[in-house]
């Protein structure tokens, strides 16, 4: 089938006849002579890590992942730890209208609660 191909397909018969002319340049420039202990020192250098390999910062990268994940994650959390308290209605608007507060104030209602109710409550503290 290649045979029917490359008589048939100028493109494919041009980049054939290039890969053998690569092919036949690299077998004429040869590869010189190798010592005979050639392989056991290539198989040595591998199978030993050199110096600069302790000093690779890919594989140290990837080894102390873990460890900078469980740092951020030690300062991370205790700052996710509840701040809520509960404080009377008064104090809470008075440290929010004065910015007292030792954290910023959010004052949280019950959606159900009754505005008049909550207003009344307000003016009866704040007048304490």
């Amino acid at each position: 089938m290649l045979d029917a191909h490359l008589a048939s397909c100028p493109r494919c018969r041009a980049v054939l006849a290039q890969h053998r002319d690569v092919k036949r340049e690299t077998r004429a420039i040869g590869f010189g002579d190798v010592s005979a202990d050639f392989a056991a020192r290539v198989r040595q250098r591998v199978e030993r890590p050199a110096l600069a390999d302790l000093f690779d910062f890919r594989a140290w990268t990837w080894r102390l992942v873990p460890i900078a994940a469980l740092m951020a994650a030690a300062i991370w959390l205790p700052a996710l730890r509840d701040r809520t308290r509960t404080v009377p209605l008064g104090d809470a608007l008075s440290a929010w209208a004065t910015g007292a507060a030792e954290y910023p104030t959010s004052l949280l209602l019950d959606p159900a609660a009754d505005p008049g109710e909550l207003a009344a409550t307000a003016f009866e503290e704040r007048a304490r």
